[in-house]
């Protein structure tokens, strides 16, 4: 394999790592874009709902509070399902009506124990998130809960890409020093055939007045032949 062939590969390669890593970066953010985005419509959604209770309304008897939770699912694709919880642990309203007057399922309920005023639980690739709610009187009044598939992981994304770029970096030197070492192969190959033609020339050179002196002999003894044969043929005529 010449080295043009190798070093048209390694810039093959290095063109498709690139592209592979664009690629992953750019899902990654698309990822984050999508977690902000969720995290910004769940907070509005948080904000309306407070503001209900500080006018007064009972979390329990807000009947337009299925109506925002239906228009904020709407509104994000990447929510699988949102509901307000009491704090007895029962579902007041939920996209999914069927839910309604359920119990919240027990690891929930463990997670909420743990951290108050905001809990996450994971099932799966599943992760539901839960921010507490609070009345006129800044009392806790229940819990908004939204349910969403798994988002990047930030921190693996980039541990991933550090891997990533380090086992390039040894793969491109490697290449660079393959593509080097058979340069310099390639050179001391020529350097001795141009040694070798060179000792080639000079035995050429050398025989040429040797050759010149066989060839003067050799027309010498052709002449004394030519001669001896014209003195023959005189005397038989």
């Amino acid at each position: 394999m010449s080295a043009r062939i190798v070093i048209a590969l390694c810039v093959f390669f290095a063109i498709a790592l690139v592209g592979g890593l664009g690629s992953a970066l750019n899902d990654a953010v698309l990822e984050q874009v999508q977690e902000r985005r969720l995290q910004g419509g769940m907070d509005e959604l948080r904000a309306r709902l407070e503001t209900h209770l500080r006018l007064g309304l009972a979390l329990a008897g807000n009947e337009q509070a299925q109506a925002m939770l239906e228009d904020a699912l709407a509104r994000l694709p990447m929510v699988d399902s949102i509901e307000i919880d009491s704090h007895d642990a029962i579902v007041l309203f939920s996209t999914d009506r069927a839910l309604r007057s359920q119990a919240v399922p027990l690891r929930w309920q463990q997670a909420a124990r743990a951290q108050p005023e905001s809990w996450h639980a994971v099932k799966r690739d599943e992760h539901s998130v839960g921010v507490r709610l609070h009345d006129a009187f800044g009392e806790p009044a229940g819990y908004l809960v939204w349910t969403h598939q798994e988002v990047c992981d930030t921190a693996a994304m980039r541990a991933l890409f550090i891997a990533v770029l380090g086992i390039a970096a040894t793969v491109a030197a490697v290449v660079v020093l393959a593509v080097v070492i058979a340069e310099r192969l390639v050179d001391r190959r020529r350097s001795l055939d141009l040694a070798g033609l060179q000792a080639v020339d000079a035995s050429a050179v050398d025989a040429i007045p040797r050759a010149a002196k066989i060839l003067a002999q050799v027309r010498t003894g052709l002449a004394q032949v030519d001669r001896e044969v014209h003195r023959i043929a005189g005397i038989e005529t």
